[in-house]
């Protein structure tokens, strides 16, 4: 590979001799480029200390990275920190071959739009926002940056279009997450840049049916990606592998990624890096389905609850809530659901209670719950019937896009 042009990367490590150097990325353009710099001596074998990126201001992943204590794998040389969607956020150490493999595969399934412009809009302390940097350089093609990144700003329609207009011409690709996505399929003016995008990637998130209906009534070219931290990002799309990669499932149902994109292990976590990062791939702790050769993936292992004895996918329950609209027949509600967070807390009677925190366009009124209520105990039993729901102008989200499911359950109390 042809050498990489560098800037001027700044050490932000305490001791040059660490094994580890942390790099604290303000919010914006300037993260952004710190980022890529680091990146360019990554992919071009420049030898150092192990980077790992973490937002300005994020004091938790001090205790995980521990940057004076030796690697666990010497060939570490990223380490990126999981979500932080839950209470116990891990660091993932990645090598030089896991990022240029996944970077790769996804030229390789996308040869017919490669050669374009990228289009950074996710942070880039996560494995997708580092993607899209990588692939950038890797196919040495423009990296334009949403002024937004890293939460300088708020994610806008106006700025999309602002930033995204002047290389509309060359059908820059995207990587977005859903949210971002119906955004910008709200507002008249990126409904109508989005058909001249060479492609959108979505994932971080599942993506509701009525949002995939609407982008592709829109003649948006969607592609649904699959895959976390652990396999620098999405390694399946749409249902399918991307070339190297192996998706199975386990006897449990499980789903399975194996490939030379599957990351070393966990920073100072053996235990979990033995139980994660098996022979048999990468154990993602989603539970899917492989039909006709391709993967579905169901929810996550942990996303199930018992219920008067009786297993719920509180994933399955969102994903009601928000197709509501495509079932007339059983949901008359003129309200358009756009966001859904389904939680579960304690109860001493029948095991956990199902609470449904909803944002809407219009305000919704106890009929509408009613129908609601109905929707999902037809389709998923009346166990997975959310017994409370409440209304909120907006979800509280993480950085990355995905839902703070923390400050959901603060919100339930």
């Amino acid at each position: 590979m042809t050498n990489l042009v560098r800037l001027t990367l700044p050490s932000m490590s305490a001791s040059a001799t660490a094994p580890i150097e942390v790099l604290r990325l303000p919010a914006g353009v300037h993260g952004s480029e710190l980022v890529r710099d680091a990146l360019t001596d990554i992919l071009n074998g420049v030898t150092g200390p192990a980077v790992a990126f973490v937002a300005d201001g994020d004091e938790r992943a001090a205790d995980t990275l521990a940057p004076d204590i030796a690697l666990e794998d010497p060939r570490t040389s990223l380490i990126l920190m999981t979500s932080g969607s839950t209470a116990d956020p891990k660091g993932v150490c990645i090598g030089t071959e896991n990022l240029l493999s996944a970077a790769i595969a996804v030229e390789q399934r996308h040869a017919d739009v490669k050669n374009a412009p990228r289009i950074l809009a996710l942070p880039v302390t996560s494995a997708a926002g580092c993607g899209v940097i990588v692939r950038a350089l890797v196919s040495q093609m423009p990296l334009v940056t949403l002024p937004s990144i890293g939460g300088a700003q708020r994610f806008t329609p106006a700025l999309f279009a602002e930033t995204v207009t002047p290389w509309i011409d060359q059908a820059p690709l995207v990587s977005l997450v859903p949210t971002q996505l119906h955004a910008l399929l709200a507002d008249p003016v990126t409904r109508g840049i989005m058909p001249k995008l060479g492609r959108v990637f979505l994932g971080g998130a599942q993506a509701p049916d009525a949002l995939l209906a609407d982008a592709y009534a829109a003649g948006v070219d969607v592609c649904l990606t699959y895959g976390m931290t652990e396999t620098c990002g999405g390694c399946v799309h749409d249902g399918v592998a991307l070339p190297g990669v192996e998706a199975g499932l386990d006897n449990d149902g499980i789903i399975l990624l194996n490939g030379p994109m599957i990351a070393l292990g966990y920073r100072r976590r053996p235990d979990r890096s033995r139980a994660a990062f098996t022979d048999a791939g990468f154990v993602t702790g989603d539970v899917g389905e492989i039909s006709h050769g391709k993967l579905r993936v169901l929810g996550r292992r942990d996303d199930m609850v018992q219920v008067r004895g009786t297993n719920v996918s509180l994933i399955a329950v969102e994903t009601e809530l928000l197709s509501a609209r495509q079932h007339s027949d059983i949901v008359h509600i003129t309200a358009d659901i756009t966001e859904v967070a389904v939680v579960a807390i304690p109860d001493p009677v029948e095991g956990c209670k199902i609470i449904a925190v909803i944002v809407a366009d219009t305000e919704l009124t106890e009929a509408d719950f009613a129908h609601l209520r109905d929707l999902v105990r037809r389709r998923g039993g009346s166990a997975a019937v959310p017994r409370v729901f409440r209304q909120v102008p907006q979800l509280p989200m993480l950085a990355n896009g995905k839902i703070d499911r923390l400050a959901v359950h603060n919100i339930v109390g």
